[in-house]
């Protein structure tokens, strides 16, 4: 797995993320994720939350984006932009449920913050939306960074390299073998006739 490239991958995502939630927020649509994160460890909703929140959010996109690449790897076969965004799918189904959630594992909301609901239905049908989109960027650009992944998947019915390199060194051998056997032919082959010139010598 290219570990630096998925860690590269998952902060450049989770900037554009960030990035897309401040136009989202500055359009009338109320996604706070870092606002979010941040009041899980500071008491306040603040400046201080929000840098906290934005800086867990970085470190959850790594991690994110560390699956990615296990899913690329070993799911996949093959990385690339289109894989991400198939993946982002996936990642999309899974964080709306989480967020449905957070009314009981959040100590801050609904008190000091208003529940987002799953999959931002509470925010508005254009939050769902918004959602949708942040992640299919994240999942592209996750995707893209990543590349190819480092084993391409072996067609069916090609040999496996380790196979052809084990025929390759098997082959002098075998022709070793086969000068020794020609030589012991020769060998004998000489004895036979110095032994009938032997005995055609004692006959005369």
């Amino acid at each position: 797995m290219k570990t630096r490239r998925a860690v590269v991958g998952g902060l450049i995502g989770g900037l554009a993320l960030s990035a897309f939630g401040a136009v989202a927020r500055a359009t009338g649509i109320p996604v706070q994720l870092e606002l979010l994160l941040g009041t899980i460890i500071v008491p306040t909703a603040g400046a201080t939350a929000v840098v906290v929140g934005f800086a867990a959010h970085l470190a959850v996109s790594i991690a994110i984006a560390l699956l990615y690449a296990a899913g690329f790897e070993r799911c996949a076969r093959r990385g690339g932009w289109t894989v991400g965004l198939a993946f982002s799918l996936v990642h999309t189904a899974i964080s709306g449920a989480v967020i449905g959630l957070v009314p009981y594992v959040h100590p801050r909301v609904p008190g000091m913050l208003p529940a987002p609901g799953p999959y931002l239905a509470h925010l508005g049908a254009v939050a769902i939306g918004c959602s949708v989109l942040m992640h299919a960027v994240y999942g592209i650009i996750v995707g893209a960074v990543y590349g190819d992944v480092e084993s391409e998947p072996r067609a069916v019915g090609q040999p496996d390299e380790s196979t052809k390199v084990g025929r390759i060194a098997a082959a002098p051998e075998n022709d070793a073998g086969s000068d020794e056997g020609d030589a012991d032919l020769d060998t004998r082959e000489g004895r036979r006739r110095a032994s009938r010139v032997a005995q055609k010598g004692g006959a005369s």
